[in-house]
């Protein structure tokens, strides 16, 4: 699985490791959420039959086509660490 380097991760969410240590919360950008998920679906494996199997909706899409198909098993790239835009709390 990737996970970024934890100093990129910090400078991604503007933050150091004293601040992250004496917060409760902290506010990270759209940017750098896309940035974790990116980075936890990358280093994932994709059930194709099961994922479809619980997922109708996907499946009859497909199906209908309404939808482009999709290699669920594929990889994207691995995400890169890059400085925060926009902010959103999270909680």
């Amino acid at each position: 699985m990737f996970v970024p380097p934890y100093k990129a991760l910090l400078g991604a969410l503007g933050i150091t490791a004293e601040q992250l240590d004496k917060q409760a919360e902290v506010t990270v950008s759209a940017k750098s959420l896309k940035l974790l998920i990116k980075a936890a679906v990358f280093g994932s494996e994709v059930d194709e039959t099961g994922y479809l199997s619980a997922n109708p909706d996907v499946r009859d899409a497909l199906a209908k086509r309404t939808i482009a198909e999709a290699d669920l098993a594929a990889k994207p790239a691995a995400p890169r660490c890059t400085a925060p835009t926009a902010s959103a709390p999270i909680r």
